[in-house]
């Protein structure tokens, strides 16, 4: 019997120089296409990888889907990690204040506390607003819309509550953010030099742009900011903001600590000298040393 010749030849697959090398192609293309992403951080109009690995399966065979698998999960495993923060000063900095609790998801406890309010029998229509084309403040928007839903749909509270997520213009969700007329609104802040007082000041002390946004102010905390500001002994300067942070987070609670970026790194075991600093955009290559 005769056969019909393929018009694409294939060659072979095989070995760890081809597997890692396939590995590395589609892993590249996929951070590639990620850069390109603009209505989503993680939705990209290009996604070259999905052309990596056509040409692949039809030119060396089937054998190459675990290098895909293996590159697409790495495009994925290293895309946007980050971890809950615990206050204004990012983990990494001088400030950082780790006995500050996590705010967990519960859904019980937040029912309790509603029903302390008239809004556990009224129910309340809110709308959140978010930035159009921004993907992260959508997503945030549309998980706590759940979850407010979630206390009349699961937790029986007897007033309907209904949340809506609209999007607005970048200028005028700005606009309505600046005269606050905004129910909520994601702020982001990167710490330009290594001091508590660089991340606390934006939103916690009065008078800073986060703090006047939201119609926040405590004339208390803002002396304290002031006098750990001017403390000239280095110790004592950081536990004065350890102790304000925590005061604000617990007592005022005026923001909720959601997301830092982390850098996602791999290292040999005998690789010594890292450390995470969040005003690193990558590795601090000096202090790296065999042990």
């Amino acid at each position: 019997m005769r056969g019909k010749r393929s018009l694409m030849p294939r060659r072979g697959f095989s070995g760890v120089t081809d597997f890692v090398g396939l590995t590395l192609i589609y892993f590249l293309a996929g951070k590639l296409g990620l850069k390109l992403a603009f209505l989503h951080a993680s939705a990209s109009p290009v996604w070259r990888p999905a052309g990596v690995a056509l040409v692949a399966l039809l030119v060396l065979g089937c054998r190459t889907w675990p290098a895909i698998f293996v590159g697409a999960f790495l495009v994925n495993v290293t895309h946007d990690a980050g971890l809950q923060p615990r206050g204004p000063v990012p983990l990494g900095l001088p400030g950082y204040n780790a006995s500050i609790p996590l705010f967990p998801f519960d859904l019980a406890q937040a029912a309790i506390e509603l029903k302390a309010t008239p809004y556990w029998i009224s129910g309340f229509n809110l709308t959140l607003y978010y930035r159009a084309g921004n993907g992260y403040e959508e997503q945030g928007c549309r998980l706590l819309a759940n979850g407010l839903e979630a206390l009349h749909s699961q937790q029986g509270s007897p007033g309907v509550i209904l949340v809506g997520v609209q999007s607005l213009d970048p200028a005028a969700y700005v606009a309505a953010l600046h005269a606050r007329g905004l129910p909520l609104a994601l702020l982001s802040w990167a710490p330009r030099f290594a001091d508590p007082l660089d991340s606390i000041a934006p939103f916690l002390r009065g008078g800073s742009a986060f703090p006047t946004w939201i119609g926040y102010g405590n004339a208390t905390l803002d002396t304290l900011i002031d006098a750990a500001a001017g403390e000239s002994n280095e110790t004592t300067r950081v536990q004065d903001f350890l102790d304000l942070t925590a005061r604000a987070v617990l007592d005022d609670v005026p923001y909720l600590w959601v997301f830092q970026a982390t850098s996602f790194h791999v290292e040999r075991a005998w690789v010594s000298g890292y450390y995470f600093n969040p005003m690193l955009r990558g590795l601090d290559y000096y202090p790296l040393s065999k042990s």
